[in-house]
């Protein structure tokens, strides 16, 4: 009983949308190239041209990534030096295990709804 209540309360604590997962994919695929706009294109590229988002919705989604630091760091790095800053997201281990487990609660109510038995 405990660890069901343990992986209940995990799955709250780690509830990912579907725009912050693509988000931390992204991070996990480009690397050290992780910056803002390579990221909104990688979501937008997984998504594709019917279902791509406002970058707005990208760059509040890294800020609140950023605010929470548990599931990215942050460093950032001069690609000019006139330029500001520029940030290079990468993510925590506590990020990869969140990914984790909203990806494996995405599979299960995607089977669900495919299944019929999401009604």
């Amino acid at each position: 009983m405990t660890n069901t209540r343990s992986a209940r309360a995990l799955r709250r604590e780690y509830r990912l949308g579907p725009v912050p997962l693509l988000v931390l994919e992204g991070i996990e695929v480009l690397k050290k190239d992780a910056y803002g706009l390579a990221i909104m294109d990688f979501v937008n590229d997984r998504l594709g041209p019917e279902r791509a988002i406002d970058p707005g919705q990208v760059y509040v989604t890294l800020k609140r990534l950023e605010r929470d630091r548990k599931f990215v760091t942050i460093t950032e790095t001069r690609t000019v030096r006139s330029s500001p800053p520029l940030k290079v997201y990468a993510v925590t281990p506590e990020g990869r295990r969140a990914q984790s487990i909203a990806k494996a609660e995405a599979e299960a109510m995607h089977r669900a709804v495919m299944q019929g038995k999401g009604r």
